[in-house]
């Protein structure tokens, strides 16, 4: 006698004998990239006999916009009255309204449906927000650290969020300005984020003895703090904080909304004082103001990324450069240098309405830079732009919002790695992004001359884009140095580099990305072509403008 088999009930297509509470799932506002906290359907049984669930899913136009975590009902097995759970974790990939369906079914063809909806907003993810330059860190003195010199192989946690303007929550990268001084031999040190494996890169390079600085961006680790690691003999290490960069919205509470997203700019040269001879250079207390004209953006304008390089110094000292404001000079040093030798550093800078005569009053943005120096001595002074911080209209799609990584080497062409030889003499080469950061439309890194033959500079630039009139490193004949850049990436995601004279290796660290707060954008070719062109500024929405300078004025 054949057997028979008990057949699993059949129910009717949206009609599977459960509810759900609650019946839909509606998250309200929700911050574009920025994860949301989960809720979670319960769903119970009622039917009389066994129902086996099938997996649950999310479909639907927007369902990226939505993610499934908690879930106690796929392939469960639920007796009348007997439940289950499913969390949904909302994360709105667009401004405006999003909706999807989460779908609970049996083994075969009966479904309970849930509806899901969200409203995107931009909020503060990967914005900039610039402090009041501030100094945490001076093992000379004991702040922020022990009154010691930072040995061999040895490293230090330094406190970053909660002190010099930087808040304690929401925040995912500090800029840094990193000096050492002192040192007795020659060495680098590593930052990189607490916790973290310490990376095969170098934050700032320098010789016995040599006091320097680099504009370090580096991602928060455990605690809040960012570990300073020193390879070879011993060295004081000083650190001004000058900005950050948000992690999602919690900063709002505490930082505000001055939060501002970068524009890339085709680099431009600023002012170059050797252009009035002698009479350009500056003396002890000498400054410059400098106004930069972003038309209609003016208003909105919250900081500049520029490289200074002191040019030529009969003398030892250091620039510091500020907001320009002449009744409030800075406290802090953004590069220092010694007699003879040109010294470049990258700096993000805050800057300040103009309402000084030299500008007419016009409230466009200003920056300044002051000498500090003795003994009679002066420097020239060179500044090339290469991009703004503004919140003109946060989240646009030509704007770009900072991630940060724990520091990758992508160039080292000691050993063929992303570019096959050192850079000869007049010779410019194509180093294309891996694919770990090929997503971005710029990068923050570390570039590196190592041991030229001949005093040189480097200049880095989207690739595909006519070479630009300036320097980001100009290191000495046999000195290996370090500068940090941000450079957009043109033609198949790559940037160039040229080196001026002799031959030397070079390294390239990368700390970040810059890229769309729209995950589609960034991923589309629409939005590779729209980035290439923001940053060659063609494109309609870019920035761009020019320079005002202002006055060669005396503190």
């Amino acid at each position: 006698m054949a057997s028979t088999l008990a057949a699993t009930p059949a129910f009717a297509a949206d009609d599977l004998p459960v509810t759900t509470s609650p019946g839909s799932l509606s998250f309200g506002d929700q911050k574009v990239g920025e994860p949301g906290a989960e809720s979670l359907v319960t769903v119970t049984s009622t039917s009389a006999t066994a129902l086996t669930l099938g997996t649950a899913t999310i479909t639907g136009t927007d369902a990226q916009a939505f993610t499934k975590k908690t879930d106690t009902c796929s392939g469960a097995t639920l007796a009348q009255n007997q439940t289950c759970q499913i969390g949904v974790v909302p994360n709105a990939t667009k401004v405006g309204s999003q909706t999807a369906t989460l779908t609970v079914s049996d083994t075969g063809t009966s479904t309970k449906t849930v509806p899901l909806s969200l409203t995107g907003s931009v909020g503060a993810k990967g914005a900039y927000y610039a402090v009041t330059p501030a100094r945490v860190l001076d093992t000379r003195s004991g702040v922020g650290a022990p009154a010691a010199m930072l040995g061999a192989q040895q490293s230090l946690d330094l406190q970053v969020t909660g002190r010099g303007g930087v808040p304690s929550v929401g925040v995912s990268a500090v800029v840094l300005n990193v000096t050492v001084t002192g040192s007795t031999a020659g060495s680098f040190l590593t930052v990189y984020p607490t916790g973290a494996d310490r990376p095969t890169a170098s934050s700032i390079n320098f010789a016995k003895g040599w006091t320097g600085a680099n504009s370090v961006t580096i991602g928060v680790g455990d605690g809040g703090k960012v570990r300073i690691y020193n390879q070879y003999g011993a060295t004081h290490v000083i650190a001004d904080v000058v900005g950050f960069y948000a992690a999602d919205s919690t900063v709002i509470p505490s930082a505000g909304n001055t939060d501002a997203d970068f524009y890339p700019l085709t680099p431009k040269r600023w002012i170059d004082t050797r252009a009035d001879g002698n009479a350009g250079r500056l003396g002890n207390g000498d400054y410059y103001q400098l106004g930069w004209d972003f038309g209609a953006f003016n208003p909105y304008v919250r900081a500049v990324a520029v490289n200074i390089t002191a040019v030529s110094p009969t003398g030892n000292g250091y620039l510091s450069a500020w907001n320009g404001n002449s009744s409030a000079f800075p406290t802090t040093s953004t590069l220092n240098y010694t007699t003879g030798k040109n010294v470049p550093n990258m700096a993000i800078v805050p800057t300040s309405p103009c309402n000084e005569t030299w500008c007419n009053a016009s409230g466009i943005p200003m920056i300044g830079v002051i000498n500090t120096t003795s003994g009679g001595a002066a420097t020239h002074l060179i500044v090339d732009i290469v991009g703004v911080y503004d919140n003109a209209t946060p989240g646009a799609a030509d704007s770009l919002r900072f991630h940060p990584i724990t520091p990758q080497r992508i160039t080292d062409t000691r050993s063929g790695l992303g570019y096959p030889t050192a850079f000869g003499p007049g010779v410019s080469g194509t180093v294309t992004a891996p694919a770990s950061v090929s997503q971005a439309s710029a990068l923050a890194f570390n570039v590196t001359a190592v041991n030229p033959t001949a005093s040189t500079y480097l200049t880095l630039w989207p690739a595909g884009i006519a070479q630009p009139t300036v320097s980001n490193l100009n290191p000495a004949a046999g000195q290996t140095v370090a500068n940090a850049a941000i450079v957009g990436l043109g033609t198949n995601k790559a940037f160039s580099i040229y080196n001026a004279g002799g031959s030397t290796n070079v390294l390239v660290d990368v700390v970040g990305t810059f890229q769309s707060l729209f995950p589609t954008a960034a991923a589309s070719t629409a939005g590779q072509r729209q980035a290439q062109a923001k940053v060659q500024s063609t494109s309609g929405a870019s920035r761009s403008g020019t320079a005002v300078n202002g006055i060669h004025g005396t503190r």
